[in-house]
């Protein structure tokens, strides 16, 4: 988890543990899902988990460009970059690695069927959760 403040990773602490544990195959991006976890659980679920993070603090989604074919979600709460799914990337990520960064259309990424799904899948796992 990237945050850039300790407080706020404290005070996430809770939500993170959760929506870990609700990580699954199913919730995964389809080009991951075959050989998901391969050693990462957080790998692929980037859209999904900033998407629920936006949903229960508040804040935007932002987008980053990996690659051509790779795009990387996180959040901006009150003006600061929190990344549930940061432990995906093998080096160690500091700010400016999200430098480049743009708000996202989620109303338009969320009209995708599939990412829907996804999402669904997380949530509901979330609120199974014992």
């Amino acid at each position: 988890m990237f945050t850039e403040k300790k407080s706020t990773a404290e005070a996430l602490l809770p939500y993170y543990h959760k929506i870990k544990n609700a990580w699954s195959k199913e919730s995964c991006s389809p080009s991951l899902q075959e050989n998901w976890p391969n050693g990462n659980i957080a790998r692929g679920q980037c859209f999904v988990t900033a998407v629920a993070v936006s949903e229960a603090f508040g804040g935007a989604v932002y987008e980053l460009r990996i690659t051509e074919q790779e795009i990387h979600y996180y959040n901006v709460i009150d003006g600061e970059i929190v990344d549930l799914t940061s432990e995906q990337f093998e080096e160690n990520i500091t700010s400016d690695f999200f430098s480049a960064g743009t708000p996202s259309d989620i109303s338009l990424r969320m009209s995708d069927p599939i990412k829907r799904k996804r999402y669904a899948v997380l949530i509901s796992r979330m609120n199974n959760e014992t």
